[in-house]
């Protein structure tokens, strides 16, 4: 049981938000999930306790590792959320009252969002063909693989004006998941040092763990 403050004390500050941002997921898809099946909803809980458990341990580097573990289960909570949006308003937003549209500030705002999730699903998809092939990325890679098709069909694929927003900003969330993952695993590979890098095929040189993040 975690039962520090969360004052002074980021891992313990991102935990508490993961864990809310985890509870209104799940509230949201407690009626419809059966309408979503390919969404990894249980990756939430276990992303969140591997938080969790980092902290636990009470190594030097378990509060970097558990702070962005925690960043990762918060965005892809919200990834969940507004991929919820997108559904309820693909089919229900014809009801719904019509919304004041054209202002020149929110599309400029979603604008930059778009470039935003597009540039960090590039990273991703970049770090995930070239990193060196640690045992933690070949464990996570399945997932990080999902969560990248996931974010960039959100914005390649036609979707209705009513829930263009979401998609938008559902894209974001999926490349800040694989940002803040990426920056987990970095952390774990660089503490557990050149045991966590597997042996290196004929012709190639065995490359180093990442220095530890500052």
């Amino acid at each position: 049981m975690l039962a520090a403050s969360a004052e002074g004390n980021p891992a313990i500050a991102e935990l508490q938000r993961a864990h809310q941002a985890l509870i209104e997921t799940e509230v949201s898809f407690s009626r419809n999930v059966d309408d979503l099946p390919q969404l990894p909803l249980e990756e939430l809980r276990r992303l969140y306790q591997r938080a969790v458990l980092e902290l636990e341990k009470n190594s030097p580097e378990s509060p970097l590792i558990a702070e962005r573990w925690a960043r990762t289960v918060r965005h892809l909570a919200l990834a969940f959320w507004q991929e919820a949006q997108i559904q309820y308003l693909e089919r229900h937003g014809s009801a719904l009252p019509r919304r004041v549209s054209g202002a020149i500030t929110v599309i400029t705002e979603l604008q930059s969002t778009r470039e935003s999730a597009q540039s960090l699903l590039d990273a991703a998809e970049h770090r995930l063909s070239s990193e060196p092939k640690s045992i933690q990325l070949l464990d996570a890679k399945p997932l990080l693989e999902s969560l990248l098709s996931r974010g960039k069909s959100l914005l390649e694929r036609p979707v209705s004006p009513l829930s263009f927003n979401a998609s938008i900003r559902a894209a974001h969330e999926y490349g800040r998941t694989l940002e803040y993952a990426y920056l987990a695993l970095e952390a774990e590979r660089a503490r557990d040092g050149a045991s966590s890098t597997l042996e290196p095929q004929p012709g190639q040189g065995l490359k180093p763990p990442l220095k530890k993040p500052a």
